[in-house]
């Protein structure tokens, strides 16, 4: 049996970021003030359920927080950048970038923090 695939955030899919609400969630959540940690005594006090939900917060958290600035990271968000720049008054002729590598090297992930940058500088403007 499968499960039809929907833009339903209560089902998972929609936090994708190769969806649109997805990508929304997250840039708003990039944004969002950090959490606030319970001491032990505060994390003992609590009942069961609470704990648990407690839990999946910080795990959440942490599971935004952002990528880590290697060098292959920096370079890919250096040139999307001066792209960026580069193609506002192009009429014809954009400039585009590739990127490309073997499977799970981490190219979506070095977009990422680019697509992030442009988002929040997109906002500001």
């Amino acid at each position: 049996m499968t499960t039809p695939l929907t833009d339903d955030p209560d089902d998972g899919f929609g936090r994708q970021l190769t969806t649109l609400p997805g990508w929304r969630e997250f840039v708003a959540s990039a944004v969002a003030e950090a959490m606030v940690m319970l001491t032990q005594d505060e994390y003992d006090a609590l009942n069961k359920q609470d704990k648990y939900t407690y839990d999946d917060d910080r795990l959440d958290h942490h599971a935004r927080l952002q990528v880590v600035a290697t060098s292959t990271v920096r370079h890919t968000v250096t040139c999307g950048r001066r792209l960026v720049i580069l193609n506002r008054g192009a009429i014809s002729a954009r400039r585009g970038l590739i990127i490309t590598g073997p499977a799970n090297t981490g190219k979506a992930i070095a977009l990422t923090p680019l697509g992030l940058i442009h988002a929040l500088q997109d906002q500001r403007a």
